[in-house]
């Protein structure tokens, strides 16, 4: 089903073609597509003095999978953005942000899951860069403080 966003109509929950044949996808998660709000969208982090900027892929996945007031979004809101910046939440706005609802494993290689990225250069700049991201799952994932994850608030 599609769900109309300010005239634009995206499926929230098609699967994503792996953009290479090795990458496999490990979760895909499905977002409510009947009551979609996007001013439900938020950056948010839970990188702590604990973590000093480094925690594995899947430990910090973890954190927001116990969080059951959250939904981590994924590539097709990511898709959505790169065409409509102005949705992008305000406090992400120069920052990378990351996009933990899909998720993909790379066959063959035991410690390596990738996710997509998205960079909103400083400035405003509408040109956005989307990136896989490579992350391990031991301590391989070092965000900067300020790096962002976008979510659904539920």
């Amino acid at each position: 089903m599609a769900t109309i966003l300010e005239e634009t109509i995206i499926n929230l929950n098609a699967v994503p073609e792996p953009p290479y044949s090795e990458w496999k996808i490990k979760e895909h998660v499905l977002l409510p597509e009947e009551e979609f709000d996007l001013k439900k969208l938020v950056a948010i982090s839970k990188l702590t003095e604990d973590h000093r900027g480094c925690i594995s892929g899947n430990e910090y996945v973890k954190l927001f999978h116990e969080d059951k007031t959250i939904l981590l979004a994924n590539e097709n809101i990511l898709d959505f953005l790169v065409r409509h910046p102005e949705h992008i939440p305000e406090n992400a706005k120069g920052k990378t942000m990351y996009f933990f609802g899909t998720r993909y494993h790379i066959e063959g290689k035991e410690h390596s899951n990738r996710s997509w990225k998205l960079w909103y250069p400083a400035g405003g700049n509408p040109s956005l860069h989307k990136k896989d991201s490579c992350w391990m799952d031991y301590n391989g994932l070092c965000c900067p403080p300020e790096s962002l994850v976008i979510v659904y608030r539920l």
